[in-house]
Parts: structure tokens; sequence; C-alpha cells
């Protein structure tokens, strides 16, 4: 009879038999809760107010700058002696204007300097 002994399975218990499916509830309970975190984050924070791609901004939407006249240097072409001065100067317009401001003063971080909203004031030579 020895040799004919069955192993016995051990008994789960009722959270062992069902893990899985606690550990993708847990995951869900976790997930809606930073995404509620998140979301009172973006409404306190006040970037709710200048979203313009929510429902409702449609008209404010239209307003907004759409200015696209910023000048960039043409990726194609002949590689001559008018194109490397093109490339000069656009190229000292733009570096004279990150030069122009001390590394730790409160210009440095302001839209002018940055040049991220106006990018056409560069193009135009005014400083």
């Amino acid at each position: 009879m020895q040799g004919s002994e069955t192993k016995e399975e051990p008994i789960l218990t009722r959270w062992q038999q069902h893990r899985f499916l606690v550990m993708i509830a847990g995951a869900i309970v976790v997930a809606c809760f930073l995404v509620s975190v998140a979301l009172g984050l973006y409404n306190s924070s006040g970037a709710a107010q200048v979203d313009l791609s929510r429902p409702g901004y449609e008209a404010i939407r239209n307003q907004a700058n759409q200015d696209q006249s910023s000048k960039s240097f043409d990726a194609t072409g002949t590689l001559d002696d008018a194109t490397f001065k093109s490339f000069q100067d656009l190229y000292n317009a733009r570096a004279a204007k990150v030069v122009d401001v001390a590394s730790f003063d409160d210009a440095a971080l302001s839209e002018d300097s940055l040049q991220l909203m106006n990018p056409a004031s560069v193009t135009d030579g005014s400083n």
C-alpha cells in the first residue's frame, strides 16, 4: 500500500482561489484613485481654464493667435554662398536674443527671451 499512496492537494482558501481577480480589482481601484487625483490637480491648478481643446471653447479657440509667419531655414535646396548667408542671418538673429539675457536674471524665463509664443518677432530684426 505504500507505493499506491495518493498525494492530497492542499485546500485553498477562498482568497487564494480568487487572488488573480483580487489583483485585477486592486489595480483598477488604484488606477481610479490616481486618475481622480490627477483630475483634481488639473482643475485646482488652473490648467482647465486655459485648455482650449475642451468643448465649449470653439469661439475662443478661433480667436487664438494662429500666426504662422515664423521664418525657418529650408532643409532642401542648393548650398551656395547666398544660402549660407541666409542661414547665418537667421541663426545670428535667434542667437542674439538668447545671448542678450543674463542667465540668472528674471527676464531669462520671459516669453520674449524664450521665444515660444511669438517667434515672428525674431524675423523682423527688432529687439
